[in-house]
């Protein structure tokens, strides 16, 4: 099974996901707690999903 999520799959969640958890620290705490992987992206809201997904 194939487990990379597709480009336009990470760019349409990436926009929803900064809109609405709209603050760093809520986005931060929200990939952290998930597990997601490696340092924090020090981007806008928006790169910071895509760059976590």
């Amino acid at each position: 099974m194939n487990s990379n999520i597709p480009n336009s799959i990470i760019g349409a969640v990436s926009s929803v996901l900064a809109a609405h958890y709209y603050s760093h620290s809520k986005l931060d705490a929200l990939f952290m707690e998930s597990g997601a992987p490696g340092e924090i992206p020090e981007v806008n809201c928006e790169k910071k999903c895509s760059s976590w997904l």
